[in-house]
């Protein structure tokens, strides 16, 4: 049990180390995506910024609501397993209002740091992918929508990875179509779990879920696309 605690720990070191090399904060940014992306891509470049994270005064108000955010997941999902949706719903709401917060005080206060933007994009990712496998597992939505909202944070991560390997990525910049789809996904996670408790338009629903996996899929090609744009 030790050595898997310490493998654990280390991969988080790994994690931490990553994330501090490829990103670099942008006080205009609400969210990191880790692939290079832009709304144009007939020219891709990539932004190079000599501004870096403050390293200290890690334990702060911001870095406190992304942790709070984190901390949410496993309530959110014991909630959902035993069909506490109306509950499943105000934690969503919650981490939702905490993540508006993190990112507008940590711009307010000037308390950006590296910790941070590793939590933030952390406890954004983690809720969604959770949310989406539990939904799905409990029928409230179907497997292919949590199929492909999952498998587009995994191509994502994995061209991130590669391109930053070779050399080719230094700094994330979001795209149109990921700011869309992450927009989408997060009504979607909210209606469905509201429609547990609450009648709402089946076709609405449908309707829904197939634009959400639409756009979700069209973003994975964007940032696809424009990562092979920059590869050297």
């Amino acid at each position: 049990m030790e050595v898997r605690h310490v493998a654990f720990a280390k991969t988080i070191i790994h994690l931490f180390e990553y994330f501090n090399k490829i990103i670099t904060v942008d006080p205009d940014k609400e969210s990191l995506e880790l692939i290079l992306a832009q709304s144009n891509c007939k020219n891709p470049t990539i932004r190079h910024t000599s501004s870096e994270p403050e390293l200290g005064a890690s334990v702060n108000l911001p870095n406190l609501l992304s942790l709070l955010r984190i901390f949410l997941v496993a309530p959110f999902l014991i909630a959902v397993i035993y069909h506490r949706y109306a509950l499943a719903l105000v934690i969503f709401i919650v981490a939702g209002v905490s993540d508006f917060l993190d990112g507008y005080l940590a711009r307010r206060l000037e308390q950006k740091s590296v910790l941070g933007t590793f939590l933030d994009p952390l406890g954004d990712k983690l809720l969604g992918t959770v949310a989406f496998i539990a939904l799905s597992a409990q029928g409230l939505l179907p497997a292919w929508l949590a199929v492909i909202a999952v498998a587009k944070d995994i191509y994502v991560a994995l061209g991130a990875g590669i391109l930053h390997y070779s050399g080719n990525l230094t700094v994330a910049v979001p795209s149109f179509w990921g700011k869309f789809a992450t927009l989408l996904q997060i009504v979607t996670i909210g209606l469905v779990l509201l429609s547990a408790f609450l009648s709402i338009s089946a076709p609405l629903l449908e309707t829904l879920f197939i634009v959400t996996a639409l756009v979700t899929s069209i973003a994975c090609v964007h940032y696809i696309w424009c990562g092979t744009k920059v590869f050297k």
